[in-house]
C-alpha cells in the first residue's frame, strides 16, 4: 500500500492520521515498514497493532533473537512523541534503553545494518547491558 518513498514524504500528524484510521490500517502500515527491512536469521519481530507496548507510535516494531529475547531493537515511526525515526536499544524490563539511531526517513539499510551488528553481539549470549556498553565502546571510521 504503501512505498518506501511515501513513508518517508509521511509527517508525523499523517502517521498519527493513519493510526487514527483504524486497525486494519495500521497494520498494513506496519507491514510496509517490515516489508523495507531486512531482519536477521534467527531474530523475531512483533508489530505492535493494538497498543501492545502502550500505544506510543503509530508504528512499533520490536525485533529480538529468537534465542536471546532479553535484548530487543525498536523501530518507531514519528507520531506525537517523536517527529524522528528512531531505532533503540531495549531490554524487556525497561532497565536498559538506548538509542541506536534517529532520522527524518526511514533508512531500511542503516536500520539493517544497525540489527546485524546487535545480533552479532547476541550470538555471544550477551545481555542487553553489554551490548548497550560494547556500541557506546565501538569505533566508527
Amino acid at each position: 500500500m504503501y512505498s518506501l518513498t511515501d513513508l518517508n514524504n509521511f509527517s508525523a500528524c499523517d502517521f498519527e492520521a493513519i493510526r487514527e484510521s483504524g486497525e486494519v490500517t495500521r497494520q498494513s502500515l506496519t507491514s510496509d515498514v517490515l516489508a523495507t527491512i531486512m531482519i536477521p536469521e534467527g531474530w523475531t519481530v512483533i508489530p505492535e497493532c493494538r497498543g501492545e507496548f502502550g500505544g506510543l507510535f503509530p508504528v512499533q516494531c520490536r525485533f529480538s533473537p529468537v534465542d536471546n529475547p532479553a535484548v530487543v531493537v525498536c523501530l518507531c515511526s514519528p507520531g506525537e512523541l517523536s517527529g524522528t525515526w528512531l531505532l533503540l536499544l531495549a531490554s524487556p524490563d525497561g532497565s536498559v534503553l538506548r538509542p541506536l539511531m534517529s532520522g527524518e526517513q526511514l533508512e531500511p539499510q542503516l536500520t539493517a545494518q544497525w540489527l546485524a551488528r546487535v545480533a552479532s553481539l547476541c550470538r555471544f549470549g550477551c545481555t542487553p547491558r553489554t551490548v548497550a556498553s560494547l556500541l557506546d565502546e565501538e569505533v566508527v571510521a
